[in-house]
């Protein structure tokens, strides 16, 4: 057996030995009561680099074969948590999200009234969930700006990262 298959069949092994540890996380809500027509994304540079977050989500939309007039807002700061954030603000009227510009660079307003996102995705720094000393802010402002995304008529989501390469056991933590 050469080196490229014994590696295939090393990842192989320990996927298959991870299966039942994934199986074990189960999410309690797994859709949205309807289908969002907006957006609005709170983290940091997890949601910002790469050409966004948020722009991906858009380009997905763009090319479904259903068209729907989704527009998306990110509010982010770099290596921010959540207690960063002063969401209450994110949902004032005349303020974030209340236009946008169409493909001929035309500002279209938010009608007056119109909640002004359906979802909120709200993402913790990468770490802050399961770090000692920051997992209780992470517990409290998840908590609370969820109930705030509620009150103002959307959805809440919250967005977990990925485990850092070098510490794998970080997936089963983030999940838990």
């Amino acid at each position: 057996m050469g080196w490229s298959h014994l590696r295939a069949f090393a990842l192989l092994t320990g996927f298959l030995g991870a299966m039942p540890a994934f199986a074990e996380v189960k999410p309690e809500v797994t859709a949205l009561n309807q289908a969002p027509h907006s957006a609005l994304y709170v983290g940091n540079s997890f949601f910002y680099y790469n050409n966004s977050l948020h722009a991906h989500v858009r380009e997905f939309v763009l090319r479904a074969e259903t068209k729907n007039n989704f527009r998306s807002v990110s509010a982010t700061i770099s290596a921010s948590g959540l207690n960063w954030h002063d969401v209450a603000a994110y949902f004032r009227p005349d303020a974030v999200g209340s236009y946008s510009f169409d493909a001929q660079n035309r500002v279209i307003f938010t009608p007056k009234g119109q909640k002004p996102f359906d979802v909120t995705i709200l993402m913790d720094c990468s770490q802050c969930p399961v770090h000692p000393e920051l997992k209780t802010l992470f517990t409290e402002y998840a908590e609370k700006h969820a109930a705030t995304v509620r009150a103002n008529g959307a959805e809440p989501v919250l967005f977990m990262s990925w485990a850092y390469q070098n510490v794998p056991e970080m997936t089963g933590e983030l999940a838990d």
